[in-house]
This record gives C-alpha cells, structure tokens and sequence, in this order.
C-alpha cells in the first residue's frame, strides 16, 4: 500500500515539474538548484523529510521554468 503525504516533497514537485513541460527535467538537477542558491532550500521534518509549502512549491516550479525559459533538456 502507498502511503500519501500531506506535505510537497522535493520527489512530488519533480512529478509536477515533468508534467507541465520539462520531462527531462531529473532529481539531480533539482538538488543541484538549491545548492547553488537557484531556489529556496526545503525545510527538514521529522525523518529527515524535505518539504515546501504550498507557496514554496509554486515558486520552485516558477523559477526553474524561468530558468529554463520553457525550453525542454534534451
């Protein structure tokens, strides 16, 4: 059975990142954003969780599509 989270995980803005238009678009990269201070870094839960609000989330997903100004990585 799969368990579903209240929060927004760094693993669900990926789902969401790829299905608005940036299929390439992978985990590494993401993690790759925070460290260099792209976006915001999530914040740690109990378990070692990384989690966005929902605000955070959209502004996540904003930033990278300016970052990559809608192009698709190939």
């Amino acid at each position: 059975m799969k368990r579903d989270f209240q929060f927004i995980t760094r693993g669900k803005i990926l789902t969401e990142i790829k299905a608005e238009g940036l299929p390439d678009f992978n985990f590494s990269q993401l993690h790759r954003f925070e460290k260099k201070g792209i976006i915001p870094v999530a914040r740690r839960m109990g378990g070692r969780w990384r989690v966005y609000s929902r605000e955070e989330a959209d502004n996540v997903k904003e930033l990278v599509q300016k970052w990559y100004a809608g192009k698709i990585i190939l």
